[in-house]
Parts: C-alpha cells; sequence; structure tokens
C-alpha cells in the first residue's frame, strides 16, 4: 500500500497497517514543496528523519531516472535517491510520486525560475531564434511554463511534438545558464535539478507516447484482422498473424501483445451480452477457439454446411460400400440408429462444430447489429425451439430414407431390383445369408 493510499483510507476512517513514518514526512515535504516550490529539494543532510538503508533506492539521473517513470521497473515503495552530475546535490523523493508530484514540483520551479523579467527575456530571446515561425505557439507554452505550472507539468506526461522540442531546448538553456556559474545558490541547484528531471521525464514520455500511439495502432490492425477470413482462430493462429508488411504481431511486439489483446477482448464490455471474441472451447482437443462476435453466426452456418456436405458423402460412400457387400448397415436401418450415430460422428470428428452448436450464444450473437439479415433468418430455421437447435441429422438436413434413396443411384442396377439381388444373395451366401461382423445382416435392403 503507497503511503497516499494510506491517507485516503486513513482519513476514510479505515483500518490500515502501520505507515512508513520516513516516507510519510517525506511525502508531507513535497506537498510544502508544491506550495513553496523556493524551498530547496529534501536530501539526507537536510531530512530530519532518519532513512533507513533497506529503504533507500539510489539511482544516477543520467542513466537510471527514466527507469522510476516505468511503473514496474522499480519497485513503488520506499525512498529514492536521485544523483545528479557537475556536483549538483543529490535529492531524496518518494518513490511513488517520481513520475507526478516530483515532476510537479520541477516544472514549479522552473516556473519560478521564468517569473524573472531577465530570465524570461534570455529564455525568450533563445527560444525564438529556434522555434523560428512559431511564435503564437512558443509564446503560449511559455506563458504556461511561467504562469500555469500544472498545465505546463500535465504537458511533460503527455507531450505533443512541439512540446518535446520546446521542454528539450528550454531545459537545455536552464543547463546552460547555471553551469556558467562559478558559485551556485540554493536556488541554482534546485534549477539544475528539476531542468534535469524535466528534461529526462519529457524525453521518455514522448517515446512512451510514441510507443502507446503505435501498439495502439497495432492494435487496431489486430482487431480488424481477427474478423477477417478464416474467421476462427487458436492461440496459435494468433500469434501467427501478419501486419500489411508481413511482419507477425509476434515478432513486432511480443506473445505478451496477444495475450493482453485476448485477455481484453474475451470480456464483454458494460452492456454487451457478448464479448468482442466470443471463446469457443472443444474439450476432446483440449483447446480454446476464438471468433469476432459478428462472424459467429456466420462461421456456424458455414461450419454447418461444410459438415453436412462431408457427412453426407461420408454416409453415401460407406453405404454403397456395404450394400454392394450386400451388408445393411444399422445406422440405415432405422432412424433412431441413425440419428444417434449422426450425433456421435459429430462429436468425434468435428468438435469444433459441436463446440459451436451453442444455441444460447448463437441467439445472442444473431441478435447482434453486425449480422447478416440474411445469416439471421437462417440460423432461425435451426432452432426446433427457443435457444435450443435441432438434433444434429435434423440440423445439416440429413435424412436417413433420403440417403438411402441416393446410394441406390450409386447401386448397380441389377441389385436394385429384388428378384436378380434375392438370386445373386442366394448364390453368394446360401438360403439364410449371413451377419457380417458389425451386426448388420448381409442382403440388399428393401426400397
Amino acid at each position: 500500500m503507497s503511503s497516499l493510499e494510506f491517507r485516503k483510507l486513513a482519513a476514510a476512517g479505515a483500518r490500515v497497517p502501520a505507515p512508513d513514518v520516513s516516507v510519510m514526512a517525506l511525502l508531507e515535504e513535497y506537498e510544502r514543496l508544491s506550495v513553496e516550490p523556493d524551498r530547496p529539494f529534501p536530501n539526507l543532510e537536510t531530512f530530519q528523519m532518519e532513512v533507513r538503508e533497506d529503504q533507500l533506492t539510489t539511482v544516477d539521473v543520467n542513466n537510471d531516472f527514466t527507469l522510476l517513470l516505468d511503473e514496474d521497473a522499480i519497485p513503488r515503495k520506499g525512498i529514492v535517491m536521485i544523483e545528479f552530475p557537475d556536483g549538483v546535490r543529490p535529492l531524496l523523493v518518494p518513490r511513488e510520486i517520481v513520475g507526478t508530484i516530483l515532476i510537479e514540483v520541477a516544472t514549479a520551479k522552473i516556473s519560478r525560475y521564468l517569473q524573472d523579467a531577465e530570465n524570461a527575456y534570455y529564455a525568450a530571446s533563445k527560444l525564438s531564434l529556434a522555434f523560428r515561425g512559431n511564435d503564437l505557439i512558443l509564446r503560449q507554452a511559455l506563458e504556461d511554463a511561467t504562469i500555469l505550472p500544472r498545465k505546463a507539468a500535465s504537458q511533460i506526461l503527455a507531450p505533443s511534438d512541439f512540446q518535446f522540442h520546446f521542454w528539450t531546448h528550454l531545459t537545455d538553456l536552464l543547463l546552460q545558464d547555471v553551469r556558467a556559474k562559478v558559485a551556485k545558490t540554493e536556488r541554482d541547484h534546485g534549477l539544475c535539478q528539476s531542468a534535469l528531471i524535466v528534461a529526462y521525464s519529457v524525453f521518455h514520455m514522448k517515446g512512451g507516447f510514441q510507443r502507446d500511439q503505435e501498439k495502439a495502432a497495432d492494435l487496431k490492425k489486430l482487431d480488424a484482422a481477427v474478423r477477417r477470413p478464416p474467421c476462427v482462430f487458436g492461440y496459435q493462429d494468433l500469434c501467427g498473424l501478419k501486419d500489411e508488411k508481413g511482419v507477425s504481431f509476434v515478432n513486432r511486439r511480443s506473445p505478451d501483445f496477444i495475450y493482453g489483446f485476448l485477455k481484453e477482448k474475451t470480456k464483454p464490455s458494460d452492456g454487451e451480452t457478448l464479448p468482442f471474441l466470443v471463446r469457443v472451447h472443444v474439450s476432446v482437443q483440449n483447446k480454446d477457439y476464438f471468433i469476432q462476435r459478428d462472424n459467429l453466426v456466420a462461421v456456424f452456418l458455414r461450419k454447418r454446411r461444410e459438415t453436412s456436405d462431408e457427412l453426407r458423402t461420408h454416409y453415401l460412400d460407406e453405404w454403397v460400400a456395404a450394400l454392394k457387400d450386400f451388408t445393411y448397415p444399422p445406422a440405415a436401418q432405422r432412424d433412431s440408429v441413425f440419428r444417434l450415430d449422426v450425433e456421435i460422428r459429430i462429436k468425434e470428428e468435428y468438435p469444433l462444430f459441436s463446440a459451436l452448436s451453442n444455441g444460447s450464444v448463437l441467439c445472442l450473437a444473431a441478435e447482434l447489429p453486425g449480422t447478416a439479415e440474411t445469416a439471421r433468418a437462417e440460423l432461425a430455421k435451426c432452432f426446433s425451439a427457443e435457444s435450443i437447435l435441432r438434433p444434429f441429422d435434423e440440423l445439416l438436413a440429413l435424412s436417413r430414407s433420403k440417403l438411402l434413396k441416393d446410394v441406390r443411384l450409386y447401386l448397380p442396377f441389377w441389385l436394385t431390383m429384388p428378384i436378380v439381388s434375392d438370386i445373386v444373395r442366394l448364390f453368394r451366401f446360401g438360403p439364410h445369408g449371413v451377419e457380417d461382423k458389425k451386426g448388420g445382416k448381409k442382403g440388399v435392403p428393401g426400397p
């Protein structure tokens, strides 16, 4: 728990563990600095509280400071001592406010420097040379830095291109001004500390802002990619998706990029009935597939047609071969056996289609505005009741009797004539026929 969180909870009367007294005292010092920016930054000599070695992290402003601006690079607790070059004194700061209040205080100190007319003239004259043709925007930036330090600090945390160059030039000017002095005052130390803190912060934040923009653009591209065929993606399929230049998103980013995308997109937002990506778990394979919700009905209907065509061909081939051998398969004899056989085949041989056949989820998908009206109408025929899909044989339009009629078209003409087929059977199997190994009766079926 951070010290700021502790103070909020304590103020609300909640029971909280004992705070770190040194950190709390240092936070109070920075609260005073926010109001009185002329006060010096605290250091080990001026800070009244003892700082234990186990709670102190020392960083060099030139090498390690930007790590403090990354959320997880250095633990967000304890106290940080920032060291500066050229004999500038180090400062102490609570770790938890490095990326916020410290930057605000540093900006406020620069603001006090610019409030001096001579300093303001020096900065304006130098910057006008660097930003020729941008007088109006430069004047506004200088005004913000001089009289609106909090606004200026917020711009440092999310800088535009101009603000990035403005603060880079301004802090460089301030450092040149301070370094030219033989004897540095307390204010000079504070100004040099502030200029370096702001310079590294704006540099880091600009890079982070660009990285965030690039990441947002990649997320948008990935968002579009999962909408395109084949529309059904396993995790490895997602990792293999590429941008317009043929570079996979995993190579551009990392596997965590895909994982983070899935984590966000598989949870429905407020007011949504289905998440952007619907997770379809295939238990037989112990594998998850992901389908963009607007494609779910279309994918189901496509798989339905594919599965129906494949199973029909499979049954035709199997039954024709069996009947040529005078074997009457059990599934061809009774509708109930055929229905069960279709269901078993679907679950074993078409596990994805089986998993997609979720009436409740398909009903929700049908109501989405992104679902085509034709697909919605076709899906409606797949239900026997609300949210209840028809049995698989009906769902796939597979009829035992129709299949048998089609089978007869593939049989030799003489085999479809009862008298001729009986004679052939008599010569081949004897007067009683035999049972095959699967339990199907040897002989030619009736019509």
